[in-house]
């Protein structure tokens, strides 16, 4: 695979303005800096404890910000051989600037995330960013299937035109924000 250029920065936290590959357009869909900034804006005040886990994991410029904003861990899952190792690239260029603990599953995280979650000891974030036009359904099924701890939280970036349910099993909406087609929803485990 030729190298992808650099197209996305690190916006905010120890790691501010480190340059992140993209993989190809027809493959994945960057999340705009500006959904960053408003989710970090939200989570900031609850990171510094969660191990963040980003479900499709792309460029991981998403779980990268996490880590920069203080997330004790990051862990992403990524299908696709192509876009997995330009998400590696990221996570090695990210370490030679801070050590955090970072780490990249291949495979589908909607398969493999309770295996992994069973794992942790720790309180977690999962932000799902399934492709526009397929998977927010499965995703959305998958969180309900899923044996989570009680604090945990769930973030769905999706289509604005996508109506959300308002429950999910044991997981409720918190809140919900929209940039033009693009619109995140948080979901708590009550």
């Amino acid at each position: 695979m030729s190298k992808s250029p650099y197209a996305l920065k690190i916006l905010s936290g120890v790691c501010k303005g480190l340059s992140l590959r993209i993989p190809p357009k027809e493959i994945t869909r960057p999340t705009k800096a500006i959904v960053r900034t408003s989710l970090f804006n939200v989570l900031r005040p609850q990171i510094a404890s969660r191990v963040f886990i980003e479900v499709f994991g792309g460029s991981g410029s998403v779980g990268l910000e996490a880590l920069s904003c203080g997330a004790c861990e990051a862990l992403f899952f990524e299908k696709d051989p192509l876009v997995f190792e330009v998400l590696q690239t990221n996570i090695d260029t990210y370490q030679r600037r801070d050590s955090a603990r970072a780490r990249a599953i291949q495979g589908d995280g909607l398969i493999l995330l309770q295996n992994y979650l069973t794992e942790l000891c720790m309180p977690y974030i999962l932000y799902f960013d399934p492709p526009f036009g397929g998977l927010l359904e499965t995703s959305l099924r998958c969180l309900e299937c899923l044996d989570v701890l009680k604090d945990t939280l769930a973030i769905f970036e999706h289509a604005s035109s996508i109506p959300m349910p308002r429950n999910l099993a044991s997981f409720s909406i918190i809140k919900q924000t929209r940039f033009g087609r693009t619109s995140l929803s948080y979901y708590s485990k009550s």
